[in-house]
């Protein structure tokens, strides 16, 4: 007796899932994927983000003849950004490019993916680069080692 799984997409991204021991699939933001067929046991879900380095493990226990309905999430936090370089600065986290954030103000950036994130602001006036690497867990946000830059706090 097979089981059956439906898998949400609760998220604002597009998903890749994988059920370990089937082929990856694609799930578009809201979409819904249903997995016929499914052996009873100890399974996997592996839940990334493409284009990211976002990976998720998810245990499931899947029972004989049972119909399971799974919203899928995705880990977020935010990252508050404070300018004290004495200059603008163009900010780009992961490559993508953020706001512009005057000298002396904060920025909050959002809906940020948890995990490794590589924070860049290069300076308008002086031409500065500025390189901090972060590590997000959960909607936390922890003090990565720096690359290089000229100030700790940006």
């Amino acid at each position: 007796a097979f089981a059956e799984i439906t898998l949400v997409n609760q998220t604002k991204r597009d998903l890749t899932v994988h059920l370990l021991g089937r082929p990856a699939q694609s799930l578009f933001s809201g979409d819904t994927l249903r997995l016929l067929d499914i052996e009873p046991g100890a399974r996997q879900l592996v839940i990334e983000v493409p284009g990211t380095s976002y990976h998720r493990e998810m245990p499931l226990t899947v029972d004989a003849k049972a119909t399971l309905s799974i919203d899928l999430t995705v880990d977020v936090g935010s990252i508050q950004i404070w300018n004290s370089t004495g200059e603008k600065v163009q900010l780009l986290l992961d490559g993508m490019v953020q706001p512009l954030i005057e000298n002396g103000t904060s920025h909050e950036l959002s809906d940020v993916l948890v995990g490794v994130r590589q924070l860049r602001a290069h300076g308008l006036k002086t031409g500065r680069k500025y390189y901090k690497t972060l590590s997000m867990l959960g909607s936390q946000c922890e003090r990565g080692s720096s690359g290089s830059g000229e100030q700790e706090r940006r």
